[in-house]
């Protein structure tokens, strides 16, 4: 499947905390944290911020609609996005 955002909208793709603790343990699914930063994989036609594909940025905790099979993308107004992530 494939998701196109369209007009003022961004598609991110969620972040999650680590599958792994730094001691080794490993963490089930159902006790992971989706992290409030994501990649960006789709921007809508109408958004004319200096944002790209693959960029990470950082959006409000209770925004947004989930897409795909298990919630794995986000779909946000740009409104919502807080910042961008630079390396």
């Amino acid at each position: 499947m494939e998701l196109k955002a369209i007009g003022n909208r961004v598609i991110l793709q969620a972040a999650m905390t680590p599958g792994k603790s730094n001691g080794g343990i490993i963490i089930p699914d159902n006790y992971r944290v989706e992290l409030q930063h994501g990649v960006i994989r789709s921007i809508g036609d109408a958004v004319e911020a200096k944002l790209k594909v693959n960029d990470v940025v950082i959006f409000e905790k209770y925004a947004g609609t989930r897409a795909g099979n298990d919630g794995e993308f986000i779909i946000l107004n740009l409104e919502d996005l807080i910042g961008r992530i630079e390396e």
